[in-house]
């Protein structure tokens, strides 16, 4: 009886995105969890990211499809999902439909979906254990992991939310609906310092759009090397976007139908206004009555991802930050671990890489080389390798690039950039390198990973001398 009532779950995962269904793959399993996820009406398959894909191969073809690897036809046949989800970083948030949640239930979970606005509200027992209900199921359990997607912030500027505009959810609403080229938005303003802002608007200028991006800050990302903030900039000149910083949007309105928007002191004439300033944490499941408060940063967290209430574990852009999917997979992987009885360090963001999936990519991990001197002053090193002439399409002179360590007494690592199409790979060594406490000198022993070595010719395997 009690299990006909939802009692006696080891864990209940709360969340209808990627992470959600990650975790159900790796519990599920192994362990008595349920997972209580939202429905959607259809399986939408990345559908910002493969509007864009399809407009840029009935725009450049089959030498568009080419560059990324598909060969021709591509304009008349997408390429399978596994593809697509290899080949764009954009796809990792897609929502689910009712079949790809039956390979959760296949793989051990019990699969719950909820129709409608009204969301699982938290509650507590008699004996003050928290307790999720969920139509008319009630779900109790050692372990809780919140593993739903905030969402974007809209836009609240006076008169603009009059004006058409989208978020990064589905960033190419009127270019999949129009039905001649014509009424295609060709003028975009994009809008926030964020790692979606700056991919998307180079993606769009990429598609043949006029793009301006404002960022009220000085910044494009806050959080990016002044080396890769440099680097951002440049590609994102070199295809013809716009770049207005130090620039809030002050409000907007249509003047003879046409939109305006005033950016800092610039008033712009727009077709279409992608409102990319973050996602917005908000608590739809009742977690005040749990004593956790969400605040406009995100919901607080110590290193082990506990919440206030230490049943309640979160991982994703609840947390706030930048939601790398890197960042979201080690988070992830530590919030999962009370349920396999697995010992998992705590959080060490300064380990986790940072990616921003322009192209070529562009990769942090660790100190930044501002940060380092202002703990340690001239006694950091810079160690930087030039692969070559840094080109914007990563299709072409595979490896080019330059990579950068930062080293300070001794020589101990204590972070990385990187910039071209090895820079994922190269990030995630140095990561590591970083947690094992190495100096440079032992990078010695690994040549495809030291800053110096000579880049590898085309074809060639990295390898460990």
């Amino acid at each position: 009886m009690a299990e006909q009532r939802g009692y006696g779950y080891d864990g209940v995962i709360v969340g209808s995105g990627a992470l959600a269904l990650e975790a159900a793959l790796r519990l599920g399993p192994l362990r008595r969890v349920a997972v209580v996820a939202a429905r959607s009406p259809e399986s939408v398959v990345g559908s910002g990211a493969l509007g864009l894909m399809r407009a840029a191969a009935a725009r450049g073809g089959a030498a568009w499809g080419a560059r990324w690897g598909w060969g021709t036809g591509l304009a008349g046949v997408m390429p399978p999902l596994e593809m697509l989800q290899g080949r764009s970083r954009l796809l990792h948030g897609r929502q689910f439909s009712v079949e790809d949640w039956a390979i959760a239930a296949a793989a051990g979970a019990d699969v719950v979906l909820w129709d409608g606005d009204i969301s699982p509200r938290f509650e507590r027992d008699r004996g003050g254990w928290p307790v999720l209900r969920a139509g008319d199921r009630r779900f109790k359990a050692r372990h809780y992991l919140l593993l739903e997607e905030a969402p974007w912030a809209e836009p609240t500027v006076p008169g603009v939310e009059e004006l058409p505009w989208t978020t990064p959810e589905d960033p190419t609403q009127r270019l999949l609906g129009a039905s001649v080229a014509r009424d295609r938005p060709t003028r975009w303003l994009v809008v926030g310092g964020t790692p979606e802002a700056v991919t998307l608007a180079l993606a769009l200028a990429n598609l043949g759009a006029a793009v301006t991006l404002a960022v009220a800050g000085s910044a494009l990302i806050p959080t990016l090397a002044d080396e890769l903030e440099r680097t951002a900039r440049s590609l994102l000149t070199a295809a013809g976007v716009t770049i207005a910083l130090d620039s809030p949007v002050i409000h907007g309105q249509r003047i003879q139908g046409q939109p305006w928007v005033q950016v800092g002191a610039i008033a712009l004439a727009v077709d279409e206004i992608l409102w990319a300033t973050g996602r917005q944490p908000r608590d739809r499941w009742n977690l005040a009555a749990l004593g956790v408060t969400v605040g406009p940063e995100g919901i607080a967290a110590d290193r082990h991802l506990r919440t206030a209430h230490p049943a309640l574990r979160l991982a994703g852009s609840l947390l706030g930050g930048w939601g790398d999917e890197t960042v979201t997979q080690v988070e992830l992987t530590t919030a999962i671990a009370p349920l396999l009885g697995q010992p998992i360090p705590p959080m060490d963001y300064g380990l986790v890489p940072q990616i921003l999936a322009t192209d070529p990519p562009l990769a942090q991990v660790g100190h930044t080389v501002a940060s380092a001197r202002r703990i340690w002053g001239d006694r950091i090193r810079l160690h930087r390798q030039d692969l070559g002439r840094a080109v914007q399409s990563a299709d072409r002179d595979r490896g080019l690039g330059w990579q950068l360590l930062i080293c300070g007494p001794g020589d101990r690592l204590l972070g990385a950039c990187a910039f071209g199409s090895e820079a994922p790979a190269w990030i995630h060594a140095i990561a590591i390198a970083l947690g094992q406490g190495l100096r440079r000198q032992d990078l010695d022993r690994f040549p495809w990973m030291r800053a110096g070595a000579p880049p590898r010719s085309p074809g060639q395997r990295a390898g460990v001398s």
